[in-house]
């Protein structure tokens, strides 16, 4: 795991987790928690690095600090959040480096639920068979 080897801690993504690692100037500004988000939170020292929320099998928000992204956190972000059975997400239509995520991951769009958002689907796109 690339966590380990960099000295990086995983905690759970929790009420009291999100309360503790939010700030202004942070990814977790505009969070949401409660009894049905799960997820998983990176953190190195008192930094949040990145962080994934879902609630059920829909990833609601996955996010990575700047100055982290292209460096193998969101792929392992996504990883955590598919074997928890995660199988959709939303995305803007512009936010190519998220879409190019998710597609390498396995996702592919499966509709658009918004003029500018695109929802994607985890798996093996049928729509063409």
């Amino acid at each position: 795991m690339i966590l380990k080897r960099k000295g990086y801690k995983e905690l759970p993504y929790t009420k009291e987790n999100v309360l503790k690692y939010k700030s202004p100037e942070n990814l977790l500004k505009h969070s949401k928690v409660g009894n049905d988000i799960k997820g998983i939170m990176f953190i190195k020292g008192e930094d949040l690095i990145g962080y994934c929320a879902w609630k059920g099998d829909y990833i609601v928000s996955l996010e990575v600090t700047k100055e982290y992204r292209g460096q193998g956190y969101g792929k392992e972000l996504l990883s955590r959040a598919l074997d928890s059975g995660c199988r959709y997400l939303s995305v803007r239509k512009d936010n190519i480096p998220a879409i190019n995520l998710y597609t390498s991951s396995g996702f592919y769009r499966s509709r658009m639920i918004g003029p500018n958002i695109n929802e994607m689907k985890y798996g093996k796109d049928n729509s063409n068979v």
